[in-house]
Parts: C-alpha cells; structure tokens; sequence
C-alpha cells in the first residue's frame, strides 16, 4: 500500500483551498491590470460570473465562501486563511482604485 502526500482529509482540502484561492488571486491580478481604466476593471469583474455564455458563473458557487461559512467557526485555520484571502482580494482591488 502506497502512502498519501496528504496526512488526511483535512490536509488534502485545505492545500485545494490554498490552491483555489493562489489562482483565484492570479487571474484577479491579471484582470486588474489587463483593464485601460479601474472602472472598466471593476466593472469587468461585477458582471464576469453573468456574462458566461452558458450561465455557469452564476451557478458556480465560491469554495472559499463557501467553506468560510461551513468551517469559519469550527476550523480557526480556515478561518484565518479566510480573512487573508479576503484581505488579498480586498487590496487588489483598492490598488485598482487608486491607480
């Protein structure tokens, strides 16, 4: 029997969710700074999940929200990566803002 990288379940869930969050903070980063103006980003980023062809976005949910409201009070890792993501998220889009 081989041996997992993982330790448990746990372990494996919050290297996706690290995982999730690294690339969700890369393709904002890049969005951001791909936009001539802040508003034309921010508005690209308001109307990305609607503007799907397929609808998808708007059906997608966030693992990141998602496991903040299933795990936030039960798990304090989770909920400091949490409040890190969001911190993340929150100064990307300030810095968009400001320029």
């Amino acid at each position: 029997m081989t041996r997992s990288r993982y330790c448990d379940k746990r372990q494996l869930f919050l290297r996706a969710l690290h995982s999730y969050t690294d690339d969700s903070h890369s393709r904002l980063r890049e969005a951001l700074a791909e936009a001539p103006r802040a508003l034309d980003a921010l508005r690209m980023l308001l109307e990305a999940p609607i503007d799907e062809p397929t609808g998808a976005g708007t059906r997608r949910g966030c693992l990141m929200a998602n496991s903040t409201c299933e795990l936030g009070n039960a798990d304090p890792e989770v909920l400091d990566h949490a409040r890190r993501t969001y911190e993340t998220s929150t100064a990307l889009i300030g810095d968009c803002v400001a320029r």
